[in-house]
């Protein structure tokens, strides 16, 4: 991974508010000049996306284009990647839940009755499409635990999954911009 640029924990909060609204469809993206309301905001109405410690971590912007270094970061502990049977319980690598995408075909057969995979079907399909760029408002969120030495992918896991999956079938590894907070 390479850096970018610096970022700060407010251009987090800016970027993943534009996100949302973005993702909802409305044209009144947060700006830095509303930091102070955009700050309540997330601590209001977003708070799972605010660990305690992101005030105080480290903020970079950094870019990946190593299929191996993706498949090291860590997945969130989301129970339905247990219920979808991608995580075993034991290894949440990306490169490990790749695997079991692989080995299930998942992304070949869509299940009607799995509304959290339906958004992954879709990334799927766009990336094959190569409609799909991790930029802008599609970064997505890193954690890195320095003292472990672990990077969790905090946000994005439903596009990130998808395009490691089509990288490992013999695709194209698509540059991942992300914002990595670090403590």
């Amino acid at each position: 991974m390479r850096r970018i640029d610096y970022a700060s924990f407010e251009e987090y909060v800016i970027w993943y508010l534009q996100r949302d609204s973005w993702k909802r469809g409305r044209n009144d993206p947060p700006r830095i000049e509303d930091i102070d309301w955009c700050l309540r905001e997330m601590y209001m109405e977003h708070s799972h996306r605010v660990q305690p410690a992101f005030a105080l971590a480290k903020w970079t912007r950094v870019v990946c284009d190593s299929l191996e270094i993706a498949c090291s970061w860590l997945a969130p502990p989301f129970k339905w990647l247990e219920e979808e049977g991608l995580y075993n319980g034991v290894d949440r690598s990306l490169g490990a839940i790749a695997d079991q995408a692989l080995a299930m075909d998942f992304f070949n057969s869509p299940r009607i009755d799995a509304p959290r995979s339906s958004s992954m079907y879709a990334y799927y399909r766009m990336l094959q499409d190569e409609q799909l760029r991790f930029s802008g408002v599609n970064r997505i969120v890193l954690w890195q635990d320095t003292q472990a030495n672990t990077i969790e992918l905090f946000d994005g896991i439903g596009r990130v999954l998808p395009m490691v999956v089509l990288a490992k079938q013999g695709g194209r590894m698509i540059p991942i911009e992300a914002y990595l907070g670090e403590v």
